[in-house]
């Protein structure tokens, strides 16, 4: 698995960086995937049309989608922030 990892400050949404990182390792992984896109849309339920725009940057996709995409070729993020090894001042 690949892991992604953030500070991010908000509970809700993606910041942009993670989203552009998000979506920039999701291409890359599709490029290399052995698995065509067709499969990869089934298994996703991501419309294949809507797929081959992302891939192609054309398009953005939702980060719902972007999320089921990661989870689909194995990324794993976390917004979770790390523990501090000193009390802060």
């Amino acid at each position: 698995m690949k892991e992604i990892s953030t500070r991010q400050g908000r509970r809700t949404g993606l910041t942009k960086r993670l989203r552009e990182s998000l979506t920039a390792q999701v291409r890359r992984l599709l490029n290399e995937s052995a698995e065509s896109r067709y499969k990869i849309s089934k298994a996703t339920g991501i419309d294949q049309a809507s797929l081959s725009r992302f891939v192609r940057g054309e398009r953005s996709l939702s980060a719902d989608n972007l999320g089921t995409l990661a989870q689909h070729l194995g990324i794993t993020f976390s917004t979770a922030r790390p523990a501090r090894s000193e009390p802060r001042r």
